[in-house]
């Protein structure tokens, strides 16, 4: 059952694929003891007459058709009264984001085939144009909703990926990374630099992270060029204390910045290091992940706080919870994002027993009034730990895919929804 709830109503699609929003002719009307019902409201009688039209104005034994066909200010209000009548509380697998409009949600899919060696690590295409992805120690293609493993690995678990000329598999700091041209040879580095815990790509540099970061236009070359070591920690010229592992790392406008659990750093293009920001407290969760999209910059902090970075107005909070605070199991961490031309997607932690939820949102003027408008739950992924998400395009011809990859209870699960080729046309 697909749901659009709201303090004063409530919108309900049944548990069917073959209908249309328009094919659903039936009034919602709210009572005062709190009942939702479906029935048929009278009009308003002629006599009369309100500038305001609210419970208060009407008489007590008036009912109403309130008719409302536009909810693009997206979740977040538990009456929607005055200039918030473009709003909704929450929703459940209904999507209430373009014009007019009220859809059931787009169907989850669940990839099958290969079972998956351990937790997902990351999404990825390769530069022929292939989806893939890296859990415990392989590696897998997802092709057409199949789970095919193409990797068995090297012995050690796969700590992330980066594709650059060739696609790099990092194996943790102490051992060698892996690379491959054609997904189907896969060569052991050479040099004894070439180790990885995480990877970040900008234009045609691979960057790499140890307790030190360095760069590298030739990683596969037997004695590569890696740039002078800008320290993590432990020397005069560091990225942060040591005391604090990188939890990301994302290029954005030409600069390297580096998520740590006590803040953001940056390497500029003089190449020197500097504290941006303090994060307001010390979590394993800040700035993982983080994800450059449309010109801003993307994170969460802490338990439920996400931010939007611009170079100009710097850090904006914009969190499900800041906007929605009473819509119980749609506002936990966000834990997990990806983005396309139109939206950015993202799956937030549960409550305890429940799957993520999955949001999207955008920065969308609606009548003139400009915020960031967040729909959902559009969708729930039976996972209750959300690794990593990508949208996959497959061709130009084709619609493109979101990827969601990561666990439930302990059991690593990849899931994918066909996103709109053209969002005008959304309930196609």
């Amino acid at each position: 059952m697909a749901r659009l709830a709201n303090a004063q109503f409530t919108i309900e699609f049944p548990e069917t694929d073959d209908f249309g929003a328009e094919d659903i002719g039936f009034q919602i009307i709210y009572d005062e003891e709190s009942k939702y019902y479906r029935g048929q409201g009278a009009t308003l009688v002629p006599q009369l007459q309100t500038g305001d039209i609210n419970w208060t104005s009407l008489p007590p034994e008036q009912e109403i058709n309130m008719p409302q066909t536009d909810w693009r200010k997206g979740m977040g209000r538990d009456r929607t009264i005055g200039s918030n009548w473009q709003r909704y509380l929450k929703a459940d697998n209904c999507d209430a984001s373009a014009l007019n409009k009220i859809i059931p949600g787009p169907r989850v899919q669940q990839a099958t085939g290969a079972t998956l060696d351990g937790t997902p690590v990351r999404i990825f295409e390769s530069a022929s144009g292939v989806n893939y992805v890296a859990a415990g120690e392989k590696i897998y293609s997802l092709t057409s909703g199949t789970i095919t493993e193409v990797w068995a690995g090297a012995g050690q678990t796969i700590t992330d990926v980066a594709v650059l000329d060739k696609v790099y598999i990092a194996l943790g700091g102490s051992n060698k990374f892996y690379f491959s041209s054609d997904m189907s040879t896969f060569t052991e580095a050479s040099h004894a630099d070439s180790k990885a815990d995480l990877f970040t790509v900008r234009d045609h540099y691979l960057g790499k992270i140890i307790n030190e970061f360095r760069v590298s236009i030739d990683p596969s070359s037997s004695t590569p060029v890696w740039s002078v070591a800008e320290f993590i920690g432990g020397d005069s010229n560091t990225i942060g204390s040591s005391a604090y592992n990188v939890n990301w790392a994302e290029p954005y406008e030409g600069e390297w910045y580096f998520g740590k659990a006590n803040g953001m750093w940056i390497i500029d293009t003089s190449g020197s290091a500097r504290q941006l920001y303090k994060a307001p407290y010390i979590s394993t969760n800040n700035y993982k992940p983080m994800l450059e999209l449309q010109g801003a910059l993307y994170y969460p902090m802490g338990n439920a706080g996400f931010h939007v970075f611009t170079t100009t107005g710097g850090p904006v909070l914009i969190s499900p919870a800041l906007y929605a605070r009473d819509a119980r199991g749609h506002t936990g961490r966000p834990m997990a994002m990806a983005g396309d031309a139109e939206w950015l997607y993202v799956c937030t932690e549960p409550l305890s027993g429940e799957s993520t939820k999955l949001l999207k949102v955008r920065l969308e003027d609606v009548d003139g009034d400009t915020d960031y408008r967040w729909h959902g739950a559009i969708a729930q992924i039976e996972l209750d730990d959300v690794r990593h998400m990508r949208v996959f395009s497959p061709g130009v011809t084709s619609n493109p895919e979101l990827w969601i990859a990561g666990e439930l209870s302990g059991t690593p699960a990849i899931y994918y929804i066909v996103l709109p080729k053209n969002y005008s046309e959304i309930e196609d």
